[in-house]
């Protein structure tokens, strides 16, 4: 289910009940495989269609290849939802998206309270021949 767009700076979220439902741990009380592959690309397909409503590069001039970029990261995240066993495989699933796009504009997230990885602090994203920092709990990573 998604929340939708908020404020100046788009963010989406995306909340499984079934994982918020639960009050036991999370990887304690997995779901069935076949079913969590089916809420991944569900909510890869809702979160896509969402960004390409009202996410600013898909007007932006200045980045003519965003559509491209966003329809490459959705089959990307598509790809991984095939292999997902676990939740952190879906959270993980879904990240390929936040990878692909890492503009500051707008996160996917699902509810997840496990360990999937260490984050270091900082967002990145390829522009050309460089990599940029896109986003940052630091003044100066």
């Amino acid at each position: 289910m998604l929340k939708g767009v908020v404020g100046g700076w788009s963010s989406i979220s995306i909340l499984s009940a079934a994982l918020l439902a639960s009050a036991q741990p999370l990887v304690a009380q997995e779901p069935d495989v076949q079913e969590l592959r089916d809420q991944t690309r569900e909510d890869i397909y809702e979160a896509y269609t969402l960004l390409t409503k009202h996410h600013p590069g898909m007007y932006n001039p200045f980045d003519p290849e965003f559509a491209e970029r966003l329809e490459a990261a959705r089959d990307k995240a598509l790809r991984a939802a095939q292999t997902v066993v676990t939740l952190a495989d879906r959270y993980l699933a879904v990240q390929v998206i936040n990878q692909a796009l890492a503009d500051g504009h707008a996160r996917i997230g699902i509810a997840f309270n496990g360990t999937a990885a260490h984050w270091a602090g900082f967002d990145t994203a390829w522009r050309g021949d460089g990599l940029y920092v896109t986003s940052s709990d630091q003044k100066s990573p």
